[in-house]
């Protein structure tokens, strides 16, 4: 299904999906919150993709969104129609998949999280899909909780080469 390009507003945030020429910003926002993570002593990502080179065919295929304010880079969040790595058992069309949803450090403690999932949520619902799924790893209490706050039920948990990851999913209703 193609998307448009069009940017839309959710409240002060301009919303558009990222193209060619962002892909350098996008990889920047996703390295800054990976350095981020890891001097708090909970690394997350393999820095190495995260690259330009590495993301670069997931820009080019319309999966990456940018969520600005004042023209600035808030947010950055991946929405997937399908995800065959942590959902390899789900049924085609059924679900939206949200991955490396990433708030700059600027922007923390502004609620923005709960806002990208909100417009995901919403757009799950335009495109007829019945599910809003993530994961995290199972041992991250705090963004569990804050999945479990915002309405996802976990469903499971799956071993994925040692790395225990808890899956979760958001009924969308009509």
């Amino acid at each position: 299904m193609a998307w448009p390009l069009l940017p839309r507003q959710v409240e002060d945030l301009e919303v558009r999906r990222a193209t060619a020429s962002d892909l350098s910003a996008v990889s920047t926002v996703l390295v800054e919150a990976a350095f981020w993570l890891e001097e708090k002593g909970i690394p997350l990502w393999d820095l190495g993709s995260l690259s330009e080179s590495q993301i670069k065919p997931q820009v080019l295929n319309g999966e990456f969104w940018l969520f600005f304010r004042e023209s600035e880079l808030a947010c950055v969040v991946k929405f997937q129609l399908e995800d065959l790595i942590y959902w390899p058992d789900s049924i085609a069309g059924e679900a939206a998949y949200v991955h490396k949803l990433v708030v700059r450090r600027a922007y923390a403690n502004e609620g923005l999280s709960t806002r990208v999932l909100e417009w995901a949520t919403k757009k799950t619902g335009e495109l007829n899909r019945s599910y809003l799924r993530l994961d995290c790893e199972a041992s991250r209490g705090r963004l569990r909780r804050i999945y479990e706050n915002f309405g996802f039920t976990r469903v499971d948990d799956i071993d994925l080469d040692g790395r225990i990851m808890a899956r979760f999913q958001l009924e969308i209703s009509e």
